[in-house]
């Protein structure tokens, strides 16, 4: 089993950024890889070799640095502010994003955000 372990690709990096979204405006929101890594990173190995699927659950929470469409810096929201990343970002600051319950049942969310972060 060692052996088959060697066999798969390991990369020396990890990548900083997780997600990219832009807005109607042209301003992007970066979602960084969470400090931590992902809590299934420590089992991939164990998954691949038994044959087994990783976890679909959502990733952790960190933080989400938005820059306008100038190339300027606006600011970040903290991994402790609870800040999500998008689904979809609508017209007038609208955004959507897929919230699910206690019995893992999918909800849209609609809000919208300040229009500084737009």
């Amino acid at each position: 089993m060692l052996e088959e372990a060697r066999s798969y690709p390991v990369f020396g990096e990890i990548p900083v950024i997780d997600d990219l979204r832009t807005t109607w405006t042209g301003a992007v929101w970066v979602r960084r890889t969470p400090e931590d890594g992902y809590p299934w990173e420590d089992y991939l190995a164990g998954n691949v070799m038994a044959g087994l699927s990783l976890s679909t659950s959502p990733a952790p929470a960190s933080a989400i640095d938005v820059i306008g469409a100038d190339g300027r810096y606006v600011g970040t929201f903290a991994q402790e502010s609870g800040a999500i990343m998008f689904a979809a970002f609508g017209p007038n600051g609208l955004v959507a994003y897929v919230e699910t319950d206690e019995l893992d049942v999918p909800t849209v969310v609609v809000k919208r955000v300040p229009a500084e972060v737009r």
